[in-house]
């Protein structure tokens, strides 16, 4: 698919906080740095953007102590 000259398509990616593999459609010039899958996402449940934010981070930084 074209949208505006980008290319999007299918993308598979490893979820950042459980480690599951998953596809979403993406441009490969716009990838964050950070991935989470849908399941993750509904688990941190109605948290606003910030939050959200704040909390994977939180989790990533979890992860990588230990």
């Amino acid at each position: 698919m074209l949208s505006l000259g980008i290319a999007m398509a299918p993308r598979d990616f490893k979820c950042s906080l459980c480690g599951r593999k998953f596809t979403r459609v993406s441009t490969d010039l716009i990838l964050p740095e950070t991935q989470v899958c849908d399941d993750c996402l509904a688990k941190l449940g109605p948290l606003d953007e910030v939050t959200l934010r704040k909390e994977i981070a939180r989790r990533l930084a979890a992860q990588k102590q230990e």
